[in-house]
This record gives C-alpha cells, sequence and structure tokens, in this order.
C-alpha cells in the first residue's frame, strides 16, 4: 500500500485561477479493495481572518478548517473516511501535501487544524496521525532496526557568548540548559540502544561545531537531537520577497558562537553514505520549520515566508526520512515539556506522529501556547522508526458471535478531570495527566441479545429491573442496551465471557471509560465542548437501540452518555456525597480497582441515562452506587466491557 498499512487520507492543496486554492482529499483503507475516488473542490481561506487571529490557536484553526472544508463534498468525504477508520479500529493517517504552485501555504500553522465537526486539534489527537509529505530526492531504501540496537546523539550548543548576555541575532538569547537538555533527553530515551552526546557545558575539546557533529553522524546515528539557537533570516531586510536562508548558533573550537548557514549542515548531511544518515532529526531551534509568520496584505502571494528554506524541509529534501523543526519560535519551556514526552512516547511503540501528539497534548495540557510549534516531515510509509512490540497485533482480532465488539485504545496518556472552577463538583477535580497500558473497550454497552447466553448457561434468574420475560429480553429491544444490573452481574459476565473466550475481560476502570470518551485532548463531552442533543440518547423516557445515534468519541464509541449509566470498577468509598480520601483524584493504578475490596463499599458509575440533563452528559460526570443497586427508574445501570491486553 502507497501510504502505510492504516487507513491514510491525503490532502493535496494547489493554487488555481482567479487567486483560489483547489483541494483534493484521497483515501486509502486497510483492504486492497478499491476506494471511492478522490473529492476535488475549492477551499474558502480567508488570509485576512487568519492573519487577526494571530497567536489564538483555535480561533486559527477553526478558520483553517472552515476554509479547508467549506465544500459540503469534502465536509462529507472527510467524515466518512474517519468514520471507516475508526470502524477499522486502526488509527487515522493524515497526511498534507502542498502543490509546487502554492508555497506560500507552507507558511500557514497547520498544525492548528481542527476537526471541522468536533473542533478538537487533529495534530494533537493521539488516535490520529498527523505530518507533512516533503518531496525527497534520496530513492535510497529505509532500514529500520529493532528498537534495542538503535543510537541516539545528543547534541546541546552553548556558545560562550550567551552566558555574557551578547546581542546575537538581533536579540539577546537566552543561555542553552546544556546539563537539564541533556539529562531529559537520555532519561526519555531510555531503552532505546546507545546514547552518545556531544557537548561542552564547561568548556573542553567536545565543542558542537560543525565538524564534531558530522565526524560524529559519520559513525551511524538515528537519531539525532540537536539543541540550539536558530533563526530564518531574509537577505535584504528591507525587502519582503527577498529569499530566506536559515542559520544556527553553534560553537567554534573554543568555544565562541558560529552563526552556521544551514545549508552547510544540509550540504554534509546530504554527503553521509545513506546507510548512515539518521532516521529522524529533531531540531530544537527556534525557525527551523519556518518563521511562524502567516501571509500579510504587503507580501506578494507567491512568498513562502521562507518556510521551504527552512532548516526542516531542507533536511527532508535531502534525504533524511523524518524531521521534526520549529515552525516559529519556541519557548525553552515549551521545548522542556514537548521533548520528553515525545521521546517517552517514541520508545514505546516506535511511532513518530502518535508520539509527537501526544507531547503536544501535554503542551496544551500545561498551557503552552506555543503547543503548534513543532512540525514533523516524514517520508516514512507507516510513521515507525523501529519495528513495534508484538502487543500492537492486539488492534486487530477476531471475535465470537456472541462476543461483543471492542475497539483497541492505545497506550499513552491523556487529561483526565477537570479544572477547579464554578460550577465544577470538587470530586471531578483536579485536571491531571493519566497514562493507560493499552487496552480494549466495548464499542457499545452490553445489549440484552449479548447478555442473554450468560442468563441461560449460568441459568440465573432475571430481576423485574431487567424488564425481561421470563430468561428472554423484550421482543424488539435484543439490542437494547441490558439494563438494571448489580455490579456483580456485570463483573460476574466479564469473568464467564473471559472462561468463554480465552481472553481477559473486566469492567473498565474509570480512568479507561474517561479515556475512551473523551481521546487525549480533554474534551468536555465525548464529541467536543460544546453540548450536542442530537448526538444522545438523552431527555427521553426511555432507552433506545445502541448505535442508534452517532458515534460520539473520536475512537468510535456509541452511547457512552445517554441511554444507561456504566458500572466501572473504582472504588468510590462508604459516603454517597463525596468519595473517601484515599479515593479522590488525582486517579492512580493503587489498588482503588480491586474487585475483590470490600464489598460493601460503593462503586463509581460513568456516563449518563436518558433521562439526565445535559450537565450530567460530561466525560467527567461520576456517580456512585453500592454494588448491589440496580438503578431507579430512568437511571438504570448497565455496563461496556474492557479486554486488558
Amino acid at each position: 500500500m502507497a501510504n502505510g498499512a492504516i487507513p491514510t487520507l491525503t490532502v493535496t492543496l494547489f493554487s488555481q485561477d482567479g487567486g483560489h486554492y483547489g483541494v483534493e482529499l484521497a483515501f486509502t483503507r486497510l483492504t486492497t479493495a478499491a476506494d471511492r475516488p478522490p473529492e476535488r473542490g475549492v477551499a474558502g481561506f480567508n488570509p485576512e481572518a487568519l492573519l487577526q487571529a494571530g497567536d489564538d490557536a483555535q480561533a486559527y484553526g477553526s478558520l483553517l478548517a472552515q476554509g479547508l472544508f467549506s465544500s459540503p463534498s469534502l465536509r462529507e468525504f472527510f467524515n466518512t473516511s474517519l468514520a471507516i477508520a475508526q470502524a477499522s479500529v486502526q488509527p487515522y493517517r493524515i497526511r498534507l501535501r502542498i502543490h509546487s504552485n502554492a508555497p506560500e501555504l507552507h507558511s500557514w500553522r497547520w498544525e492548528t487544524l481542527c476537526n471541522p465537526f468536533t473542533g478538537a486539534f487533529l495534530a494533537a489527537d493521539a488516535n490520529l496521525r498527523w505530518s507533512r509529505e516533503i518531496f525527497s530526492q534520496s530513492w535510497s531504501e529505509i532500514e529500520i532496526r529493532p528498537r534495542g540496537e538503535l543510537r541516539s546523539l545528543l547534541a546541546v550548543a552553548n556558545p560562550a557568548e550567551l552566558k555574557k548576555g551578547v546581542k546575537l541575532l538581533g536579540q539577546t538569547l537566552a543561555e542553552v540548559d546544556v546539563t537539564g537538555e541533556l539529562e531529559r533527553a537520555q532519561t526519555s530515551l531510555r531503552g532505546v540502544g546507545q546514547i552518545d552526546t556531544l557537548s561542552s557545558p564547561d568548556g573542553g575539546p567536545w565543542q558542537v561545531t560543525l565538524e564534531n557533529l558530522v565526524g560524529k553522524l559519520r559513525q551511524g546515528y538515528d537519531i539525532l537531537y540537536l539543541v540550539c539557537h536558530g533563526a530564518l533570516l531574509v537577505e535584504d531586510p528591507y525587502d519582503p520577497a527577498s529569499p530566506h536562508k536559515p542559520f544556527l548558533l553553534l560553537e567554534l573550537p573554543d568555544g565562541r558562537k558560529d552563526l552556521l548557514a544551514g545549508e552547510s549542515l544540509v550540504a554534509q548531511i546530504a554527503a553521509l553514505d545513506a546507510r548512515v544518515i539518521p532516521r529522524l532529526i529533531v531540531l530544537a531551534a527556534c525557525q527551523s520549520g519556518g518563521s511562524g509568520q502567516t501571509l500579510d496584505s504587503e507580501v506578494a502571494a507567491s512568498a513562502d515566508r521562507g518556510a521551504l528554506s527552512a532548516l526542516g524541509p531542507r533536511l527532508a529534501e535531502a534525504g533524511v526520512p523524518a524531521v521534526i523543526a520549529m515552525q516559529g519560535n519556541v519557548k525553552m519551556k515549551t521545548v522542556e515539556k514537548v521533548v520528553p514526552v515525545f521521546f517517552e512516547e517514541l520508545v514505546k511503540d516506535g511511532q513518530l506522529e502518535r508520539a509527537l501528539a501526544l507531547a503536544r497534548s501535554a503542551a496544551i495540557a500545561a498551557r503552552r501556547d506555543d503547543w503548534w510549534v513543532p512540525v514533523l516531515y516524514t517520508r516514512l510509509k507507516d510513521g515507525l522508526l523501529f519495528p513495534p512490540p508484538q502487543a500492537l497485533a492486539a488492534a486487530v482480532i477476531e471475535r465470537q458471535p456472541f462476543e461483543p465488539e471492542t475497539v483497541y485504545i492505545p497506550a499513552g496518556s491523556f487529561i483526565m478531570g477537570r479544572q477547579v472552577g464554578s460550577g465544577v463538583v470538587e470530586y471531578e477535580t483536579p485536571q491531571g495527566q493519566v497514562f493507560l497500558s493499552a487496552y480494549r473497550i466495548g464499542v457499545y454497552p452490553v445489549t440484552n441479545n449479548e447478555f442473554v447466553k450468560f442468563i441461560r448457561q449460568t441459568h440465573r434468574l432475571t430481576a423485574p429491573e431487567m424488564g425481561w420475560e421470563g430468561q428472554s429480553p423484550p421482543k424488539g429491544q435484543e439490542e437494547y442496551p441490558v439494563r438494571g444490573v448489580t455490579w456483580f452481574d456485570a463483573l460476574d459476565y466479564c469473568r464467564w465471557l473471559s472462561e468463554q473466550t480465552g481472553r481477559k475481560y473486566s469492567l473498565p476502570s474509570e480512568a479507561q471509560w474517561e479515556k475512551a470518551a473523551r481521546g487525549t485532548d480533554g474534551s468536555l463531552y465525548p464529541w467536543g465542548d460544546a453540548w450536542q442533543p442530537d448526538r444522545t440518547n438523552q431527555g427521553n423516557n426511555h432507552t433506545a437501540q445502541v448505535g442508534a445515534f452517532p458515534a460520539q468519541s473520536g475512537f468510535g464509541l456509541y452511547d457512552l452518555v445517554g441511554n444507561v449509566l456504566q458500572w466501572t470498577t473504582t472504588l468510590w468509598g462508604e459516603k454517597r456525597l463525596s468519595p473517601d480520601p484515599q479515593f479522590v483524584y488525582p486517579w492512580k493504578d493503587d489498588g482503588r480497582d480491586d474487585p475483590e475490596a470490600n464489598r460493601q463499599l460503593r462503586r463509581v458509575l460513568r456516563g449518563s441515562a436518558f433521562s439526565d440533563p445535559p450537565q450530567l452528559c460530561t466525560c467527567t460526570a461520576r456517580r456512585s452506587f453500592l454494588p448491589a443497586d440496580r438503578g431507579q427508574p430512568g437511571k438504570w445501570h448497565g455496563f461496556r466491557i474492557v479486554m486488558i491486553l
């Protein structure tokens, strides 16, 4: 498959007559069956509005989405392709291609692009794979080596002038924290084979000179992490259309500054034997991916603000398979947040795009307003730096007819809980990052039809609250969620299902439930931050068939809110109005999900029932009941299952 082994949407932008931009969406799915022909349309971008949006990433990304998907047919194509990808329980790749006749679009902040339906940032969603494609002259085949055989080089340049506060590149630049940068990167990359460094924090022979850097690279490194100051400068500052050139602030042998033209580094790397060119270069250098400035009316329409002249795109053109660069000025605090998360996540499965999405998400959670600055250019077909662990084979399974359908939730961090504020109940706070291992979770709540075999095989009596007719569900309600079940009923079903299938099933922890509901972007509702009554069975007087309303979360899950409340394994405590102190947030894997704990303690339910008001339909809403409770009319208890991988 041309674009790798997961469903891929290629977005191509090109210039048309009359100053308009054309859009082509092409979708390639997992199977070898024929795909729908590409969809073409005309974008409705408003450059003036983008300029006014400035550094407001949400406003900027929403304007990009409005312009890119202004055509109803393009919106429909995007939505359908996303639904197909979700149904295939695979991640969804989006690759941006910009035609050579529209170079000015390279300077736009595409990493802020929002989902036109939910408003979520696409490039910060761990379930998506977002990157930009840059044409490369290299025809060399890329050898993928196991994680333990990879070699990393960490180079941190801090010229002597920075310690003296000398003005460089037109401004007084901050001194680089050499020790801190090295320690953070070494800690994050632990487990990826050999790690070498190139730096002289206190003077010495190992300065980050061009000669030393290239000499090291000739030894063969898979990852180069280069930390230094950088800039994209115009040859003639009085001519807005003047060519841009990238510069890096490296070191001379005596430790003083060396304002190195980026072209020199590109030429040296391009001249390396293809077998030793790094597979990944991470440039923690300002403007290494462009100036970060969008077009204004005073700049010629053909100018790209030097985006393609920047070091990152130039290295990608020269044959480096994957480059992460900074499209504008990046704050050191943001680098300190983004890079460790990126490397930590990369070590887990080698997936570049997923790791960077989680790093951006962490920066958003830390309120770093320049979270969008890191940009990934890659020609790796599957986005993998090294072969994934065998656990990822669990992304696709063969299920038995009575077995509930599940979706794969990859390992990683997500935003759990809410920020303290007016109207926010205390037991839903504070908000924080929670890491979970990979798991699978039910696409729907368990249905009557899935529960009936368990009832009959175990000879269990049904309760009046379930609304069944003896051992059979009500006619016509076979695909409705099973309701009026106790926590013990739900857990016993999971144990029975484990015995029947040979897999390990359980109820979800509330952390697993919340991650599956809201993804990694911390949205208020499963579909975004705005209430959408047509997305859920809410405000009615009866349950509905599962899947009767659109998928609610980015993972493709249905009926997370509305229909029935859902049991989790998580303990609440003895009191109804507030959890016991040992079970308050932040959530931890500290024994609070022990199924064998005190059977008289209340357990947490998530989601909402069909009679609940919107304020109880959030991703963070929590309620508790004794495990023997079945719920109340209009607020019956149901559940969905988790497969432990």
